[in-house]
């Protein structure tokens, strides 16, 4: 296991942004964490800080989370994605556009630390 990721939280809710992070601190303690409230904040910050991981939300403001998963494949970026939603309808249309692991809310947390940590394997 790696000493230190770069992971981006793209979510446009304060508290899940905290839950998440806090969730990826506890497992990998030296992780730079960047928290983007839309799409298009996760790609700028993309640009700046590359990236190991994304965690998304579906619902967010002036890009969603698909159109950024969407963006980010045609850009060949295989970053790992997880997308996380409340609508458990759009989980087929996630996974077929890139979305590694797809969560529905609430999500199950003991499930959601153990899938970080094999997405994250060498």
């Amino acid at each position: 296991m790696r000493s230190s990721y770069s992971i981006i939280i793209a979510d446009d809710d304060e508290t899940t942004c905290s839950l998440m992070a806090s969730i990826v601190k506890r497992i990998y303690p030296s992780a730079q964490v960047f928290i983007a409230h839309n799409g298009v904040e996760a790609i700028h910050l993309y640009g700046q800080h590359g990236g190991d991981l994304f965690i998304i939300d579906y619902t967010m403001p002036l890009m969603n989370g698909l159109d950024l998963m969407r963006m980010l494949r045609s850009r060949q970026i295989t970053t790992p994605i997880v997308m996380i939603s409340g609508h458990s309808l759009i989980e087929q249309m996630c996974l077929a556009a890139g979305a590694n692991l797809f969560y529905l809310k609430p999500i199950d947390l003991n499930q959601f630390m153990s899938d970080l940590i094999l997405l994250l394997s060498p």
